[in-house]
């Protein structure tokens, strides 16, 4: 037998033996493999959570406060459309969703708008959502993270709710 042959088969021999190795080493790890980690807080950011409790605080007896939304939840296709119009809200999410007490109806949306939203990509993300919560009818307002006085947040919602 050439020395070619032989190293040929050697190799072939050596990744069978590599590849069952490592299958049962995959089906030894796969009941312990986990690659989730619970994540630390709820809220990306403890303005959110300020802002969280200060809607609460403030609105908690007249509507439920929902953090971190999906705009799927607020909106759906009408029948008949296709599913390429699904992609402009699928993945979004609303930092803050105001519902009536009475049947968990959206009333007004919440947004804070931190300096991300300068950038060119995170304006034109923001306009389209502003333009599906005009057409669905669903008021949306959006609070630069620089002022989040209590007061302040206070007013600009019951302003926007009484536009609605």
């Amino acid at each position: 037998m050439s020395p070619l042959v032989i190293l040929a088969i050697s190799v072939v021999v050596a990744i069978v033996v590599f590849l069952r190795v490592l299958a049962v080493n995959a089906d030894q790890d796969q009941a312990e493999y986990n690659p989730f980690e619970k994540k630390p807080f709820v809220f990306d950011a403890l303005y959110e959570l300020t802002v969280y409790r200060h809607l609460v605080e403030l609105f908690g007896d007249r509507y439920y406060v929902f953090p971190q939304m999906v705009y799927s939840r607020l909106m759906q296709q009408k029948r008949g459309e296709g599913l390429y119009h699904r992609v402009h809200f699928d993945r979004k999410i609303a930092d803050f969703v105001l519902c009536d007490k009475e049947k968990a109806v959206a009333q007004l949306v919440v947004e804070l708008d931190g300096p991300s939203h300068n950038s060119e990509k995170r304006v034109e993300r923001d306009d389209k959502v502003d333009t599906m919560m005009r057409l669905v009818g669903l008021p949306i307002l959006h609070l630069k993270t620089d002022n989040l006085d209590k007061d302040y947040i206070k007013g600009e919602i019951e302003k926007a709710l009484a536009t609605k």
